[in-house]
């Protein structure tokens, strides 16, 4: 009886906090990105999780920081109805988006891969269509997406500053910084994949991606979670930046 009553009269947010300070937080959901715990994140930091898919890095955002603000970015309804149910339980602070973030405002063909995370306003790549990870990537439908900038957003929001900046975009990485470029010195640290091969057409390489931020005031801490192909060669890592100073 005890047990169901603390959980109705308590938050998810403050059951995990409590968890924190017991060091009784269920470990999965922080190992995931094990390198949020270096960031620090403050009470109420505003995070965007830009490529949301179904929520894992927004819950793990929340095992190291349970009072953090999440802006999550969604475009696909499959994946974004369980991201729904995986951060609804958190309550206010919750803010869920059918649109993509890119350079400018408009519209888009998005591409849906048949393995969803991989779908890209970008075609696939030669890496991609030569196949990779023993996985299907090819395209199966084609549907229109609406496109917001980080800048748009944060004014139409009134939000003064992002603690954390996450793209997983296939891609689409220097698009979003693009539309972000009015407000980076308002952005904290950025968490970006980024790939080494053409795994999608027109979409940058790593190098790209340091030196685009490097120029802008931004440093790399880490490259981490590194994939290879079958022949050991390097495809994709993520990479984490902080603002210098």
């Amino acid at each position: 009886m005890f047990r169901p009553a603390v959980l109705a009269l308590t938050s998810l947010r403050l059951r995990n906090d409590l968890r924190l300070r017991l060091g009784r937080h269920p470990i999965e959901l922080r190992e995931r990105y094990p390198d949020l715990a270096d960031l620090s994140l403050r009470r109420g930091a505003v995070v965007f999780d830009v490529g949301a898919n179904i929520g894992n890095f927004s819950e793990s955002v929340l095992a190291h920081q349970p009072w953090a603000s999440i802006h999550a970015f969604e475009p696909l309804a499959g994946p974004r109805q369980k991201l729904q149910e995986a951060l609804t339980p958190y309550g206010n602070g919750i803010v869920i988006n059918a649109t993509a973030l890119g350079a400018e405002r408009g519209e888009r063909a998005f591409h849906v891969s048949g393995f969803d995370e991989a779908s890209s306003f970008f075609e696939n790549g030669a890496v991609l269509k030569a196949g990779l990870y023993g996985i299907d990537f090819s395209t199966v439908d084609s549907i229109p997406v609406v496109i917001d900038t980080v800048d748009n957003y944060v004014a139409e929001h009134r939000i003064e500053r992002i603690g954390l900046l996450k793209l997983d975009v296939q891609g689409f990485e220097l698009e979003v910084l693009k539309g972000a470029e009015p407000v980076l010195d308002r952005i904290d640290a950025i968490y970006c994949e980024a790939q080494f091969e053409e795994l999608y057409r027109g979409g940058p390489l790593a190098g790209d991606i340091f030196t685009w931020l490097h120029l802008r005031g931004f440093e790399l801490l880490r490259m981490t979670e590194f994939r290879a192909n079958d022949e050991g060669c390097l495809i994709e890592c993520d990479m984490l930046f902080l603002r210098r100073g």
